[in-house]
């Protein structure tokens, strides 16, 4: 996935952690409690009407259901 260089990384003996809120915070996609989150290509991401859709660069996007 091109987007690994957007996340911020940190490791803790050879396990490697993902800040996956802060790129959710900087991209301005709102989150509420208990939704699903698929990130991935446009082409692979199924929109539906009860559904956020966030367009990331480089043809990725975010689906967040609710």
């Amino acid at each position: 996935m091109r987007l690994y260089r957007e996340f911020e990384y940190k490791f803790v003996e050879d396990v490697r952690f993902v800040n996956i809120r802060k790129f959710f915070i900087e991209n301005g996609i709102v989150i509420p409690n208990n939704a699903l989150i698929h990130l991935g290509k446009l082409k692979n991401l199924e929109i539906t009407q009860d559904c956020s859709f966030y367009n990331l660069k480089d043809d990725y996007g975010v689906v967040v259901y609710s």
